[in-house]
């Protein structure tokens, strides 16, 4: 699945589940994001380990924990 075919499946979810336009927004830009540093990280690393390098560097450039909790959030949403 490439990143564009993902963040139409999340809006998919996001809708189903009646969130405000606001955060399906918000959750589309995370997923982009993390897409993007997917391509730029490219590793056989399992998931898990792909998220968590993707949470601690945006820690190192952000480092505020809602920025963490906010994109960790949009990927829960997609399950």
């Amino acid at each position: 699945m490439d990143s564009k075919q993902a963040v139409q499946k999340l809006r998919d979810v996001v809708r189903r589940k009646h969130l405000a336009l606001n955060t399906e927004e918000c959750y589309c830009a995370w997923l982009s994001r993390y897409c993007h540093f997917i391509k730029v990280h490219s590793s056989q690393q399992p998931s898990e380990r792909k998220l968590e390098a993707f949470l601690t560097a945006l820690a190192k450039d952000n480092g505020a924990a809602s920025t963490q909790n906010q994109a960790s959030n949009a990927g829960q949403s997609a399950v």
